[in-house]
């Protein structure tokens, strides 16, 4: 029998939790079991007691707000894997959060579709976020890189067509796996191009590869 998937919902707001719980148990892709609190708090104390495989946190919250939440709960376990879920879009709201260690952040006016798609990504090892939020982050990563692409680069800013086909399917949010389905490759081979990219271009994240690709004419959203 295939384990469960642990989930645990934290937002202060009962017919928000409720609503999330709904989706999660009429979903028919993850065997999920899922559990709520209504604070950071709660969360933490829950977690020492009782790890989840996943944690949805809301941000604003009474009591303790989901950013000291994240914190703590990833001082506690560095591995354990944090969406936030959330109203607010501003930039400096989701900087914060990934600061704290989140995996993902995700709009609560998303659709249940991809709801369900940021979690299989985060628990597949992958960050997620909303394409607004991405949009947020390369915005806020413009401001921050200067690279320009061209034929007077050095060859390790050069990037390859293989290289220039992930980067188009990256931009679309789709997975290594997915990526890798599509262009008939292996995962590891995915996966590797991946890091390469990050390596050449000196960025840290998707977001930095997608804003050389925006800025390089590369890829269009």
């Amino acid at each position: 029998m295939t384990k469960n998937i642990k989930i645990l919902i934290v937002d202060d707001h009962h017919l928000v939790r409720q609503g999330i719980k709904l989706i999660l148990n009429n979903q028919t892709e993850l065997n999920l079991e899922v559990t709520e609190v209504d604070c950071g708090q709660k969360a933490i104390d829950l977690y020492k007691i009782n790890k989840f495989d996943l944690i949805l946190m809301d941000i604003n919250m009474d009591q303790m707000n989901g950013m000291d939440a994240t914190k703590a709960i990833i001082e506690y376990d560095k591995n354990v894997k944090i969406i936030a879920l959330s109203m607010h879009n501003e930039t400096f709201m989701i900087k914060k959060m990934l600061e704290c260690g989140a995996s993902g952040y995700i709009l609560k006016d998303t659709e249940s579709t991809e709801l369900i798609k940021a979690i299989k990504t985060v628990l597949g090892g992958q960050k997620y976020f909303t394409n607004e939020v991405s949009l947020k982050l390369i915005g806020e990563f413009k401001e921050k890189q200067r690279i320009e692409f061209n034929d007077d680069l050095p060859n390790t800013f050069r990037i390859s067509k293989r290289e220039i086909e992930i980067l188009t399917l990256i931009s679309k949010q789709m997975t290594n796996d997915e990526i890798a389905t599509e262009l008939d490759l292996s995962k590891r081979t995915v996966d590797a191009h991946r890091q390469k990219m990050l390596e050449k271009l000196g960025v840290k994240n998707t977001a930095g590869l997608i804003m050389y690709g925006l800025k390089n004419h590369l890829i269009s959203l």
